[in-house]
């Protein structure tokens, strides 16, 4: 059996044995190190629930241990949004809640008609943050008849 230090950089890592009789390897081990971060979470979709909340749902990443939610709400195209790096989210929110009510979403009661509201969400566990999901979006439709979201979501 092989015990090494706890190693907390990402990158190639050195590793010399030494035998009980004090006889080391001749040739070190190379290994490249990498942290389990979280996969890209997959399957997000959202829906309206009651002209009263949005539902973020179906998300998934297996060493999650929370997820950030991030908002979009303008006329650019998925295509458009996705090659600027995404730069164009807001940041929402975090949760570790699956579904997630959204109960409070600046900016929707001045959606004109040509506009959508997409969303995005990354997995993030205590070595780092995945890439983002797929896009999950409604339109104004689809949003048109939401007067007021709320009241905030205490349990999920």
């Amino acid at each position: 059996m092989v015990t090494t230090p706890e190693v907390d950089f990402e990158g190639d890592v050195t590793i010399v044995v030494k035998n009980a009789d004090g006889g080391i390897t001749d040739n070190s081990v190379k290994l490249n190190y990498t942290v389990p971060i979280p996969k890209d979470p997959s399957g997000l979709k959202v829906s309206v629930v009651d002209d009263r909340y949005i539902k973020l749902y179906d998300y998934v990443s297996d060493t999650a241990n929370y997820f950030e939610i991030y908002v979009y709400i303008g006329i650019k195209t998925n295509a458009e949004l996705m090659s600027n790096n995404y730069r164009d989210f807001k940041y929402l929110g975090i949760t570790n809640i699956e579904p997630y009510k959204i109960t409070t979403l600046p900016g929707l009661e001045n959606m004109s008609s040509a506009e959508r509201v997409v969303f995005v969400v990354k997995a993030v566990n205590k070595f780092g943050s995945s890439g983002y999901s797929n896009v999950a979006a409604l339109t104004y439709q689809d949003t048109k008849n939401i007067d007021e979201l709320g009241p905030d979501d205490l349990d999920g």
